[in-house]
């Protein structure tokens, strides 16, 4: 018999406050957490699968809670989830969007005035207050959708190592990630939402390319420094994706796979995906396919 607030599982638990570098804490520094088994009593070798969430840094109704479609999926994969010791969904501190038709930003809102590298030092707080609690290291797949998938290998860059940082993971699984900031609002000349997202989250252009894994990791750093304990990058597109084009998961594809970042002891896979942009996380079945593909994949590659 459970004892009061002695907790049961499987166990979900939303909105688990952690505060960011700069002593700030908002609404957007939470993380949602569902653990399937009592970690405490779980001596097996497991990963925990944390996931970053998209939005153009920026929207307020694309938040942690984008992740549960995947959930449901992953709850139903009897195989893989055996493997995983639990879940976690990140919020972060977003830029501001005082457009926006059903909940724009305000000024005075400390939850959505940012810019990068803020939004790159929340994830690190975010994943070192997860690796505190549930005591996990770099027993993880950092996984995220489009400018989540982008926060996923900038984590890995190292480029903004400032202060407090994790454990890094054993691999990163990114879907419809933007990589070029640049390339992509060159393919766009007559969009101007795409200058637009880019320049709110990373000011003047001439910030963009050290912010961006294409680039930086093609012309200024190396994964083999920055990231020793990498095991496995899958990078995941879909040829039905609206907004974000298979090109800019091409072109991170071909700087991980060239001679300045290639290793022996890293896996890079480039994955082919389906559906609209916004369908792969909505649906749950297109981004719970590619974690599965990637658990997979690690437990090859650590075998």
């Amino acid at each position: 018999m459970k004892s009061q607030g002695e907790k049961s599982y499987p166990h979900f638990e939303k909105g688990l406050q952690y505060q960011s570098r700069d002593g700030t804490t908002t609404r957007c520094n939470t993380v949602d957490v569902y653990l399937p088994r009592d970690p405490g009593q779980d001596k097996s070798h497991r990963i925990w699968i944390v996931y970053i969430h998209g939005g153009g840094w920026r929207d307020p109704l694309i938040q942690s809670d984008s992740f549960e479609p995947a959930l449901h999926t992953l709850l139903k994969s009897p195989p893989q989830l055996e493997s995983i010791a639990g879940f976690a969904s990140i919020n972060y501190r977003m830029s501001p969007y005082p457009q926006h038709p059903t909940d724009p930003s305000s000024n005075d809102d400390q939850g959505r005035n940012v810019r990068f590298p803020d939004h790159l030092h929340d994830v690190l707080d975010a994943l070192a207050f997860l690796q505190d609690k549930y005591g996990f290291g770099d027993q993880y797949v950092l996984a995220g959708h489009s400018a989540g998938a982008t926060l996923a290998y900038q984590v890995v860059m190292d480029c903004w190592r400032h202060g407090p940082y994790p454990a890094l993971p054993l691999a990163v699984a990114g879907l419809a990630g933007v990589y070029d900031f640049t390339a992509i609002v060159a393919r766009h000349p007559g969009v101007p939402m795409y200058t637009e997202i880019v320049e709110n989250a990373f000011g003047p252009k001439q910030n963009w390319d050290h912010a961006a894994p294409a680039v930086w990791l093609g012309k200024v750093g190396s994964l083999n420094e920055t990231w020793p304990n990498g095991r496995l990058a899958v990078i995941a597109y879909s040829e039905e994706d609206e907004l974000v084009e298979p090109e800019e998961s091409v072109a991170l594809w071909e700087v991980l796979t060239g001679s300045r970042n290639a290793s022996d002891l890293r896996r890079v896979e480039l994955v082919k995906s389906r559906g609209p942009h916004d369908a792969q996380w909505e649906q749950g079945t297109e981004l719970a396919s590619l974690i599965l593909k990637a658990v997979d994949m690690l437990a090859t590659k650590l075998t």
